[in-house]
C-alpha cells in the first residue's frame, strides 16, 4: 500500500503475476506506462489491478499482455470484462494509448472509463469490411456472396459462416 504519489516516466506493475497494488491516498501518473497482465476473469487473481482511495489522474499508455497461470495463454471472448483500475475519489484524464495483443477475428478491446472505474472489455466487432481495406463496399458484398453457405470469409457476426445475419450487417 503507497500514500499519495506523483509517478512520471516509470512503468507501473502492479504484480509479477496477475496482482493487486493500492495507493492509499491520491495518485498522478505522467507518461506512465502501466502494465496490466490477464491470465483470467478474476481480478486480484487471475488480471492485474489497481486501487486507489484516492483520485487518480491517468496519462501515458495502458500495456495489456495475456499470460499463462497454468493451464494455457488466457483466451478471451466478447463480453469479457475486466476492472483493472479502480480511483474512490474519480478518476480523470485517460491513457493516451492502449497497447494489446491481438485478439481473433471479430473481437476489439475497449477501455470504458467511468467516473471511479476503468474497465477494459473484450467487445465483438461486426464490420462488413471483409477485404479489411477500410471502406464496406460492392467488393465485400462479392465476398460474402462467393463464401455464403460455404465458409466464413464473409462472417460478421462470430458464427463462422456467412449467411443472411451477416448480409444484414453489410446492408448497415
Amino acid at each position: 500500500t503507497l500514500g499519495d504519489i506523483d509517478l512520471a516516466n516509470a512503468a507501473m506493475i502492479p504484480g509479477s503475476s496477475p496482482g493487486l497494488m493500492t495507493f492509499d491516498g491520491s495518485l498522478t501518473t505522467n507518461n506512465v506506462s502501466l502494465e496490466i497482465e490477464i491470465g483470467g476473469l478474476i481480478a486480484s487473481a487471475d488480471y492485474d489491478r489497481v486501487e486507489v482511495t484516492g483520485s487518480a489522474l491517468l496519462d501515458g499508455e495502458l500495456v495489456l499482455s495475456l499470460v499463462d497461470l497454468g493451464n494455457c495463454v488466457f483466451s478471451p471472448s466478447a463480453g469479457d470484462t475486466f476492472d483493472v483500475f479502480e480511483a474512490a475519489g474519480g478518476i480523470s484524464g485517460e491513457f493516451d494509448a492502449l497497447v494489446a495483443p491481438k485478439l481473433p477475428p471479430g473481437l476489439a478491446w475497449n477501455a470504458n472509463y467511468g467516473n471511479n472505474l476503468l474497465t477494459i472489455e473484450v467487445l465483438p466487432t461486426s464490420t462488413a469490411d471483409f477485404d479489411g481495406n477500410g471502406i464496406v463496399d460492392g467488393q465485400d458484398l462479392q465476398t460474402w456472396e462467393t463464401g455464403f453457405g460455404l465458409n466464413g470469409a464473409g462472417d460478421t457476426d462470430g458464427d463462422s459462416d456467412s449467411d443472411g445475419a451477416d448480409f444484414l450487417h453489410w446492408q448497415r
